[in-house]
C-alpha cells in the first residue's frame, strides 16, 4: 500500500482522482486516504450499518470506491481535502440510497412470489415439453460460454490479467467462496473480493453483447 508522506496528503485527492479517470484501479490507496473518513460516517450516520454482514460492509465501501471512480473526470481542475470529503458524504448517502431501494424491492418481490401457494406444485415445462428441455439445455450452454468468453475479454486489459482472470473464473464460473480464491491466487480476501467487485460490471456488459443471440431459431427450432 502506498504509504504518503505528510506534505503530500493535501494533494493526494487530486492524485488519486486523476489516476481513477486514466483507469488506474487505486483501491489501496483509495483506503488509505478515505477509508477511516468513510467508515467514521457511515458508523455515525447510519445505524443500521452496524447490522451488515462483513461481506456487505466490504461490498458498501466497494460501491463507494466504484461510484467516485466513475465520476473523477469531473475534478479535472483540482480538489482540495475538504471538497474531496464533501463529495466522499454525497458518494456515501447516494449509495445507501441504492441500496435501501434494491433491499425494499427484493423484500416486495419476495412478499409477491409468497402470495401463490401453489407456485411450488406447478408442472416444470421443462420437464414434460421435449423442446423447452432443449432450449433451456441450450441457454445453459450459451450463457457458461459467454461467460467464459467475457472474462478471457476483460482480463486481457488487466494489469495482472492471468491473476484477474483466476479471480473471475473461481468466483463467476465456479462459485467459489473468497476464501478459497484468495488461497489458491496467494491473494487476501479483501483483494480477491476488490477484483471481483472492480470487473464484474464490465464482464457482465461483455455477457449481454454475447447474449443478444442467445436464442437462434435455427438451432432449436430444428430439432422439432
Amino acid at each position: 500500500m502506498l504509504q504518503m508522506p505528510a506534505e503530500d496528503k493535501s494533494r493526494a485527492p487530486q492524485r488519486i482522482l486523476t489516476a481513477m479517470d486514466r483507469g488506474e484501479d487505486v483501491w489501496d490507496e483509495f483506503l488509505e486516504l478515505a477509508g477511516r473518513f468513510i467508515l467514521h460516517v457511515l458508523i455515525n450516520d447510519y445505524a443500521f450499518f452496524d447490522d451488515y454482514s462483513d461481506h456487505d460492509r466490504q461490498e458498501i465501501l466497494h460501491d463507494i470506491y466504484l461510484k467516485v471512480k466513475r465520476n473523477a473526470f469531473r475534478f479535472s481542475g483540482g480538489v482540495n481535502m475538504q471538497a474531496y470529503r464533501g463529495y466522499l458524504r454525497k458518494t456515501i448517502r447516494s449509495v445507501m440510497a441504492d441500496r435501501l431501494r434494491n433491499l425494499l424491492r427484493l423484500k416486495r418481490n419476495a412478499t409477491i412470489d409468497t402470495l401463490d401457494d401453489h407456485s411450488e406444485s406447478l408442472p416444470d415445462r421443462t420437464q414434460s415439453d421435449p423442446l423447452k428441455r432443449l432450449e433451456a439445455h441450450w441457454r445453459e450452454r450459451a450463457t457458461h460460454s459467454a461467460v467464459h468468453g467475457a472474462i478471457l475479454q476483460v482480463s486481457q486489459g488487466a494489469q495482472n490479467s492471468r491473476q484477474v482472470r483466476r479471480v473471475l473464473q473461481g468466483r463467476l464460473l465456479k462459485g467459489n467462496s473468497y476464501k478459497d480464491i484468495a488461497a489458491t491466487c496467494g491473494l487476501s480476501v479483501d483483494s480477491a473480493r476488490h477484483i471481483v467487485h472492480y470487473y464484474k460490471g464490465r464482464v457482465l456488459d461483455e455477457i449481454r453483447k454475447r447474449l443478444t443471440c442467445v436464442m437462434p431459431e435455427g438451432e432449436v427450432h430444428g430439432q422439432r
